[in-house]
């Protein structure tokens, strides 16, 4: 019974894996690979550190390179333009000078720059830190006090949200493993009326001898299972050790928002 159980670990595990890089393989070969190498350079990142990209490489997906490349090329070439400095900077965002090797920084620096004036004003701040989206000390010394007045006001409210959102997920994961919870135990009962062993002992009568000598004698015998009850205690055992699975899975998605919900809660104390 344990080596059944763990093929069948072993199996579910595999599947699981390859079913989640099937899946992700999938959404890799759906994907416009010249407008993400577009968006990659727009964001002012490096392709060898976009974490999608590597993934796609890592489940061996079909990826076009050359498209990739060109909208890489065409991205850095629009994000070194002087209008997308200034709404780098107006976002909130670092300008990454090395992307533009060969540019005219100066100018492109003095756009930045003019967008993070934008950004950094008082009206700006609740709306920003309502965004989710954190603050990257950007702001001058001269305005960052007042701007990140305003911005942890957003920010509160942000993490707030967030905080409650987590606590209804918590929740929710909770009636779902209560669900499991109940059928495994009907599983589990199902599994002890076939008994607990692949066969049975049980008593049976016999006359010896004949006429008034003769004596009635009680013989032990198993009685092995059928083919039928056989399967079903195997297919039983196997629902059951999916059921703990998911119990399993759920306890871990539960404990990850559990981490997460602490650190929402530790930052918004500090605010």
């Amino acid at each position: 019974m344990k080596l059944l159980y763990w093929l069948l670990s072993a199996a579910m595990i595999l599947s699981l894996v390859g079913c989640a890089s099937y899946f992700k393989r999938k959404e890799c070969e759906k994907t416009n690979w010249f407008q993400h190498g577009q968006n990659v350079a727009m964001n002012g990142q490096n392709l060898e550190n976009d974490t999608f990209l590597n993934e796609c490489h890592k489940v061996e997906a079909e990826i076009s390179e050359s498209q990739l490349d060109l909208g890489y090329k065409k991205g850095r070439s629009n994000y070194c333009e002087p209008e997308t400095a200034h709404r780098t900077g107006k976002n909130g965002d670092p300008f990454v000078a090395s992307m533009c090797d060969g540019h005219n920084l100066r100018l492109l620096r003095k756009a930045h720059h003019e967008g993070i004036l934008a950004y950094c004003q008082p009206e700006n701040g609740e709306p920003a830190g309502a965004s989710g989206k954190s603050y990257k000390k950007v702001c001058p010394r001269n305005l960052e006090t007042r701007f990140l007045q305003e911005f942890n006001k957003g920010r509160k409210k942000y993490l707030s949200a967030e905080i409650d959102a987590s606590e209804r997920q918590i929740g929710d994961i909770e009636q779902e493993i209560r669900g499991i919870e109940r059928h495994l135990q009907r599983k589990t009962y199902e599994l002890t009326a076939l008994g607990g062993s692949r066969g049975k002992t049980v008593q049976r009568s016999r006359r010896v001898g004949s006429g008034p000598d003769a004596i009635m004698v009680q013989d032990t015998v198993t009685v092995q299972e059928d083919e039928v009850t056989k399967n079903r205690r195997a297919q039983i055992s196997s629902d059951i050790h999916n059921l703990e699975s998911q119990i399993r899975n759920k306890r871990s998605q539960q404990s990850q928002i559990h981490e997460n919900l602490r650190k929402l809660r530790s930052e918004m104390l500090a605010l």
